[in-house]
């Protein structure tokens, strides 16, 4: 036989010993079949689990953010209320605060502009 159909055939002759292989040892590959079907069942299963626990925290992180929200909303309304010129002046007597006798002055911004000369 020419080295030319020796290395034509080669790849045959591997097939041939890969199918008498697994002819032979038939049990231990549907074994090893069923052990890797196993472990991918198991791994889909964790990961599917995994992705359900992080669904319900990030639903929790949620509801959390909009209760604070909310929660953030009613504080800000209760501090404008307590701001509120009307509250402040109710309050004036219990601070001791007493009304002016004459009226404010204010500062005018217009004045000219004046520097020394030195």
């Amino acid at each position: 036989m020419s080295r030319f159909s020796q290395t034509m055939f080669s790849s045959i002759r591997q097939t041939r010993h890969l199918l008498s292989f697994f002819q032979k040892h038939l049990a231990m590959v549907n074994c090893c079949i069923f052990i890797f079907s196993v472990f991918l069942a198991m791994t889909y299963v964790v990961q599917v689990n995994s992705s359900a626990t992080n669904g319900y925290r990030l639903r929790d992180l949620e509801n959390s953010i909009n209760q604070l929200t909310l929660d953030n909303q009613n504080l800000q309304i209760k501090l404008a209320e307590i701001r509120s010129v009307e509250n402040v002046s109710s309050k004036v007597p219990m601070l001791g605060l007493v009304k002016a006798k004459t009226s404010p002055i204010f500062l005018s911004n217009q004045a000219p502009t004046v520097s020394l000369n030195r």
